[in-house]
């Protein structure tokens, strides 16, 4: 128990995606995501992929309160006030910046009006994506998840087959809208039925409409979109 409370402690001081894999997986198994995972964010960088602009300018008018935590890159060039909170891999860490998957944000539960995620969830693999949205939804109760017409090599397919398990896969826990908003992409709104309280919701890894697309398999490899 004291081993963990440091690991959380340090998570706080140094909000990097390495303590996130630290205090939930121990040994090899939590270096191999963090390399993993550090060489997608490279990708992300490298080809500016994830802009959190017009996923602002589409969106931010839609949403039910301002505290909202946007995922991507690009919050420099977005027009969001220097106030907003943001996980931008392209951006320095700082006061209301960091550099993590969200699988275990510092964030307290509640604290958020919504989080969204502007095509850098398909980056994430089967377990941490459940994760993501899981602690998503205990932060603010409200996800977003967009699918953009942009791709990169390590991104699962953002196909209707896919965004429709997705959709199908949290309808038991949350409500679920897919829609498409012009000029952005597919957007997959979650919703938790009822106000969060305690520890994280498990996101159902199985529905029985239909199999898991291959994309999401769980502890694949992302597959290209």
């Amino acid at each position: 128990m004291e081993m963990k409370a440091n690991f959380q402690q340090a998570a706080r001081l140094y909000p990097c995606l390495e303590w996130e894999f630290l205090t939930a997986v121990m040994g090899y198994e939590a270096i191999r995501r963090i390399l993993h995972y550090r060489a997608l964010i490279d990708e992300c960088v490298e080809r500016s992929a994830c802009a959190i602009g017009p996923a602002a300018a589409r969106l931010a008018g839609q949403l039910r309160g301002h505290r909202t935590l946007w995922i991507g890159t690009g919050r420099a060039e977005s027009g969001l006030p220097a106030s907003a909170l943001s996980f931008d891999y392209a951006a320095p860490i700082g006061r209301t910046n960091f550099h993590l998957l969200g699988v275990t944000p510092p964030m307290p539960p509640g604290s958020l009006d919504a989080v969204i995620s502007v095509d850098f969830w398909r980056y994430l693999l089967w377990p941490e994506l459940c994760q993501f949205i899981s602690a998503s939804l205990l932060l603010a109760g409200e996800v977003h998840l967009v699918a953009t017409a942009d791709s990169t090599p390590g991104m699962c397919a953002a196909d209707p087959q896919t965004l429709d398990y997705l959709r199908q896969a949290q309808a038991a826990a949350c409500t679920a809208e897919l829609r498409v908003v012009e000029g952005l992409g597919h957007v997959l709104t979650l919703r938790a039925l009822q106000p969060a309280a305690g520890a994280a919701r498990r996101v159902p890894a199985h529905t029985a409409a239909k199999a898991r697309p291959t994309a999401l398999a769980p502890g694949c490899t992302a597959t290209r979109g």
